[in-house]
């Protein structure tokens, strides 16, 4: 059981590294090995619920339009037969598209993930694959349209930053760089396609999670404010990183600590 000094601790920790391309799992993984703190995969998430409602406040007015558009498209469908494709609506179909290698990777992997989550070692390598991803951004590549391929590859590098120490927003913001997305969109996909996979593992995980925050209650919710009052503030500075074309220079953080904590892995 986790104290609720230890709870917050892992809310901020949670709220900066889930939206900078640092991986928060990795540095939950981290700071529970090397500081001996007991948080359980439901406390984790629990963290990501908490993940979940800062991008739905953030891009509320997207997600507004989206499901205002759908909404027609529905009713249009029903009178017409036919749908008009909207912007919102070919967005939609990508969001779903990219969760499919997601969904399909977290459902049959479900198990071998959560048993990495307390391995130190495999968090090292995670960090220093995504200082990689992070690499590959860097290089200038032609511009290319966000189409139903490269949702697929962004929703690949999702279901793979399932591993501790491969930071999420890295892996899909990097990955939509180096094919060549524009900067903005790329972030703003990479974060609406994180909706439904947090969606999907609360689901997987949500009878677990609300048993042990009843059980744990003030530690729990303190820890959940926490993530999502410093993960707003956080998502924002991320934005305004891409905007400005600095994102691989996070490289210089998750390689070293990456480096030093396979070095810790062999000694702890």
């Amino acid at each position: 059981m986790i104290t609720n000094i230890e709870a917050i601790l892992l809310g901020i920790i949670q709220g900066i590294t889930e939206w900078l391309p640092v991986s928060s799992s990795g540095h939950l993984v981290i700071i529970q090995q090397v500081f001996g703190i007991a948080a359980d995969i439901e406390f984790d998430a629990l963290l990501h619920f908490g993940t979940l409602l800062v991008v739905i406040a953030y891009f509320r007015s997207d997600l507004k339009s989206i499901i205002v558009d759908l909404i027609k498209a529905s009713k249009s469908l029903r009178k017409t037969g036919r749908i008009k494709h909207t912007k919102n609506i070919k967005l939609a179909y990508l969001i779903a598209l990219a969760s499919i290698p997601t969904g399909i990777i977290g459902v049959f992997f479900k198990d071998v993930f959560e048993a990495m989550f307390t391995d130190l070692y495999i968090a090292s390598l995670g960090l220093i694959v995504t200082g990689l991803f992070l690499i590959a951004s860097k290089t200038p590549k032609e511009p290319s349209r966000l189409d139903w391929g490269a949702a697929l590859i962004i929703g690949l590098a999702q279901g793979v930053a399932i591993v501790p120490g491969i930071s999420r927003s890295g892996a899909t913001i990097a990955t939509a760089l180096f094919l060549g997305v524009d900067r903005k969109e790329a972030a703003r996909f990479s974060f609406l396609i994180l909706i439904p996979a947090a969606v999907g593992g609360i689901i997987l995980e949500g009878g677990r999670v609300i048993t042990d925050t009843l059980q744990n209650t003030i530690p729990h919710l303190a820890g959940l404010a926490t993530s999502i009052i410093v993960g707003y503030a956080s998502l924002g500075y991320l934005m305004k990183i891409v905007r400005e074309g600095k994102f691989h220079y996070f490289t210089y953080y998750v390689i070293p600590l990456g480096v030093l904590t396979l070095f810790l892995s062999q000694i702890i």
